[in-house]
């Protein structure tokens, strides 16, 4: 099912010698479908979400020993991702999330649950298992310690309890939300989760609710400078004290939670279709590390700790062929340091660790 990617040509190879000084690692390979979305199960174990034509299927992959081992590790027996699990899934995959044994699909169709089978099961497929809810499409997903949370805009976000499989609207949220924005900014374009705190951004302004969910009020509204236009997207730092903002128009802010009243970090890409919504932005584990993809065919990484000028610290530019025109989709690992999966919109899954 994997291929390792071959560069042809002087250029490239010119490239692939001198990424050797920027790179601990660099893996391609080739996969057969384009990646929609990846989620890690845990530290030796990645979920893919592929389509190609009318097929569409999500993976779980081990992940080679060579980028977990550690530098002085020597030959690794494992330098390849292999296939362990897999399932076919009747629509393509949004977003996906990882509880226990159970990853949670949103697509066209709704919300749902595979189960993934144990090392001991006969099987190697993942099987459905129950439907969370049909009334969305593409909704946004996020997970607490017992509950995924879902929703496409503030009327229809719902808690779905792993523990007692009940599903519950949070109806306490619209009414919080001033009148203007009720009327005219309703969709959600992902929420994340941070210690009991649900941080709801809106897709058409730069505007992050924070929900306390034992209380059930919004207790802070944290917006960003230019909330006129684009698709907005939102990422909290791990421990909290960042947020970012960033849009389709190329606008980009990251905020000090405990001082909102000055940007940390603010940039502006330059973008050549104003119409893209695959953006992403993402806080490395640490917290300090923010990365940007979906602008072009680079991931960025840049330094926003409160001691940093917000200097680009490493761009990631190996998907480099010429039908490549975006990156989908990219997440940090876990635990270990630096390293970053992308996958292109040709259908390339990249892992590499800068120095």
């Amino acid at each position: 099912m994997f291929d390792s990617a071959a560069e042809s040509g002087d250029s490239e190879d010119e490239w692939f010698f001198q990424s050797i000084r920027r790179y601990e690692d660099l893996l391609m390979y080739d996969v057969q479908g384009v990646i929609s979305c990846a989620v890690f199960r845990n530290d030796s174990r990645l979920l893919l979400a592929s389509s190609r034509e009318h097929a569409h299927e999500v993976w779980e992959l081990s992940v080679p020993e060579k980028l977990t081992a550690g530098p002085d590790a020597g030959l690794t027996k494992d330098r390849d991702f292999s296939l362990i699990t897999a399932a076919y899934t009747p629509n393509r995959t949004k977003e996906m999330l990882v509880m226990n044994s159970k990853v949670v699909l949103s697509g066209p169709k709704g919300v749902c649950i595979y189960n993934i089978p144990s090392s001991s099961d006969p099987t190697d497929v993942m099987s459905h298992i129950l439907d969370i809810r049909s009334d969305t499409v593409d909704a946004t997903l996020t997970q607490s310690e017992s509950s995924i949370y879902s929703a496409t805009d503030v009327t229809n976000l719902t808690d779905f309890n792993f523990n007692t499989n009940k599903v519950s609207l949070l109806s306490s949220l619209p009414s919080q939300i001033n009148r203007e924005d009720r009327d005219n900014a309703l969709s959600v374009s992902n929420i994340v989760y941070r210690s009991g705190k649900l941080y709801i951004g809106l897709s058409e302004k730069g505007i992050t609710y924070v929900y306390e969910l034992g209380t059930g009020k919004v207790i802070q509204e944290i917006t960003a400078p230019d909330t006129s236009s684009g698709f907005w997207k939102v990422d909290i730092s791990h421990d909290e004290k960042f947020v970012a903002f960033a849009n389709s128009n190329g606008r980009v802010n990251v905020y000090d939670t405990r001082k909102l009243s000055e940007a940390v970090f603010d940039k502006k890409k330059e973008v050549q279709d104003h119409t893209i919504s695959n953006h992403q932005i993402q806080f490395s584990p640490s917290g300090n590390l923010l990365s940007l993809s979906g602008y072009s065919k680079l991931v960025e990484v840049f330094d926003v700790s409160e001691n940093s000028d917000g200097a680009e610290v490493f761009c990631h530019d190996g998907h480099r062929g010429e039908q490549i025109s975006t990156i989908l989709t990219h997440l940090w690992h876990p635990s270990q340091s630096k390293l970053v999966f992308s996958a292109d919109d040709m259908g390339t899954l990249q892992a590499w660790r800068f120095k």
